[in-house]
C-alpha cells in the first residue's frame, strides 16, 4: 500500500515537473438567450494547471499583502499540475497571492488509504516566468515520506487562468493594511517543516519514481 503511495506522489511530482497567476477584474455576460446576466467578479491567477476547465473559487481573506483563495475544481480529467491532479468537486486548493510576485499552493489527496500533501511554493517575474518550489508529503499504513522539487518554467508554460469568485468577492474592497507578520508566507515555512520532519528513506523511492515520470 505504501508503495502505492509513492506512486500516487511521484506521478503528482512528475505531472508538476512537466507543467505549471495575479490581478482581478469583472465581466458582464449574457446567456443564450440574449437575457442579460448579473455582473460576476473573476481574478486572473497563476494556478499550476494547464486548463480553466472547472474552476471556481471564493476567497478566504484579503489584505494589502495578499489574497488566500480556496480553488475548487468541479469537472474535467486528470492532468499537469497539482490543482488539476485532485479534480474534484470534493477537494480544493489554498491558494495564496502575496502581491504580484510570490503565489503559494496547497492541497491534499487522499485515495487508497494513502494520504498526500502538495506544497507550491512560487516567485513570480510578471507573466513570462515561475520559479517554484514543489514538496509532497505522503503517509501510509504509519509510514512517512516527503520529497520537493523545484521548477522553473517560462513563456507558454506559465498559466495564468480568470477565475470566477462565487464566494466573498466583498473582500477584495477596502483592503485592511500589510503587516510584516500577514506577509511571513506562513505556507512556505510549513513546507520546510514537512521536508524536516518526513523525510525517511522511503524518500529516495519516491525521488527515483519521479525522475521516471519528469
Amino acid at each position: 500500500m505504501f508503495n502505492q503511495a509513492i506512486l500516487i506522489g511521484a506521478l503528482a511530482l512528475g505531472s508538476y515537473a512537466q507543467s505549471s497567476s495575479s490581478s482581478s477584474g469583472a465581466f458582464s455576460g449574457s446567456n443564450t438567450t440574449g437575457s442579460p446576466v448579473a455582473a460576476q467578479t473573476t481574478v486572473r491567477l497563476y494556478v499550476d494547471a494547464e486548463t480553466d476547465q472547472g474552476f471556481v473559487g471564493s476567497v478566504i481573506a484579503a489584505d494589502s499583502c495578499g489574497t488566500t483563495y480556496a480553488l475548487y475544481c468541479t469537472e474535467g480529467d486528470y492532468g499537469s499540475g497539482i490543482l488539476s491532479t485532485t479534480c474534484d468537486p470534493n477537494k480544493f486548493a489554498r491558494v495564496t497571492h502575496f502581491g504580484t510576485t510570490s503565489v503559494l499552493i496547497s492541497t491534499q489527496i487522499e485515495t487508497a488509504g494513502a494520504e498526500a500533501t502538495l506544497l507550491e511554493d512560487c516567485s513570480l517575474a510578471g507573466t513570462t516566468q515561475a520559479v517554484c518550489t514543489a514538496s509532497i508529503s505522503l503517509s501510509a499504513n504509519g509510514e512517512h515520506t516527503a520529497e520537493q522539487t523545484v521548477v522553473t518554467r517560462t513563456g507558454a508554460d506559465v498559466h495564468y487562468f480568470d477565475i470566477p469568485i462565487t464566494a466573498g468577492a466583498s473582500k477584495l474592497s477596502n483592503l485592511a493594511a500589510c503587516t510584516t507578520s500577514d506577509n511571513a508566507a506562513p505556507a512556505a515555512t510549513g513546507a520546510v517543516d514537512v521536508i524536516k520532519v518526513l523525510v525517511v528513506p522511503g524518500a529516495a523511492a519516491l525521488l527515483a519514481g519521479y525522475n521516471a515520470f519528469a
